[in-house]
């Protein structure tokens, strides 16, 4: 919703030009280029970044900033759009932010971040099985 969210956007994708990419990459038949990413850090008419690109946005650059960061007004709660394989680890970072953790909590939210990174590892495991042959 702020300028500010958007410009550590683009720092964190390397440029205007690098985040417009990732956008195009992820929304085929896109236009956006870097004009527009420069055209939204400098209006003052539009909310920012516009709704239609916060998902590509947050998937480009692999949930370093959710949608929630991006359009709190969009997406209210911090693991809004999320998809399941970051849901765990937003919920974990949240709920040490809002500093209401019970042990019942952290010991859930331990197993299924367990079971995040032991999907990561199978996956990971099955590429080197592909790429060794």
């Amino acid at each position: 919703m702020s300028k500010e969210s958007l410009q550590q956007a683009v720092d964190l994708a390397g440029g205007q030009a690098q985040l417009a990419r990732g956008i195009k990459e992820r929304m085929p038949g896109s236009k956006v280029g870097q004009v527009h990413v420069w055209g939204w850090l400098n209006s003052v008419k539009i909310e920012v970044p516009p709704a239609d690109v916060v998902l590509a946005i947050a998937d480009f650059l692999e949930y370093r900033m959710t949608p929630h960061d991006l359009r709190p007004d969009l997406y209210p709660n911090p693991a809004d759009a999320l998809p399941a394989r970051v849901a765990p680890a937003c919920k974990f970072h949240q709920a040490l932010a809002d500093g209401k953790l019970t042990s019942r909590e952290i010991d859930g939210l331990q197993a299924e971040m367990l079971e995040f990174f032991a999907a990561g590892e199978e996956l990971l495991n099955r590429a080197r099985q592909i790429a060794e042959g």
